[in-house]
């Protein structure tokens, strides 16, 4: 339909903007998002970066500056963990980007459980406040490559925090499975 979409995803805490498979990977969800607004809307990594950082901003998170010798490339200044970005999509889509991961010297994605607890119940309770009332979905986040559970582990996860903030959710939540998790053994009988 036409009307508004929200699509929550999860990015690495520098938010960065650079796809180019070292920062940010071209098959992953904050990838193709990135390379599909800069394909539709002639936005590019520059435009998309300056929106983002305004919108933290906006919402007075937290950050830390890096180094060089911590972060070889891309931004430098590391958000807390479950800041949340939100910035325009393609075709009525509003993005609700979580940072979740931060890089390790060798630019891999970490998280700890801790942290993904955390980051979890920062963006359900960011849709609860900023949904404006339209349909959001929300990828398996933490599925990539964060290794803080099984795509069922997580799934149950995200279904009970949805559940804590149930009576503050003004929007339909919509829960996205990618095919091969479908064809790995995920069974939604198992969400009891």
């Amino acid at each position: 339909s036409n009307e508004r979409k929200n699509i929550s995803f999860a990015v690495n805490r520098c938010f960065d903007t650079i796809v180019d498979n070292d920062l940010v990977g071209e098959s992953t969800l904050h990838g193709k998002a990135l390379k599909r607004i800069y394909k539709k809307k002639k936005r590019n990594s520059d435009t998309i970066n300056k929106e983002i950082q305004d919108s933290l901003s906006k919402n007075g998170y937290k950050k830390e500056e890096l180094s060089i010798n911590d972060k070889r490339s891309g931004n430098l200044d590391r958000y807390e963990i479950g800041a949340v970005a939100e910035i325009s999509g393609v075709d009525n889509e509003c993005y609700f980007m979580l940072g979740l991961t931060y890089f390790d010297k060798r630019l891999r994605a970490n998280v700890d459980k801790h942290d993904y607890i955390k980051a979890i119940s920062s963006l359900i309770k960011y849709i609860s406040d900023r949904s404006q009332g339209y349909s959001t979905y929300i990828s398996v986040i933490g599925a990539g490559c964060s290794d803080v559970g099984t795509v069922n582990e997580l799934i149950v996860f995200i279904i009970n925090t949805i559940k804590l903030y149930k009576d503050k959710i003004n929007c339909d939540i919509h829960i996205i499975i990618d095919e091969k998790e479908k064809e790995n053994g995920m069974g939604l009988f198992d969400l009891k």
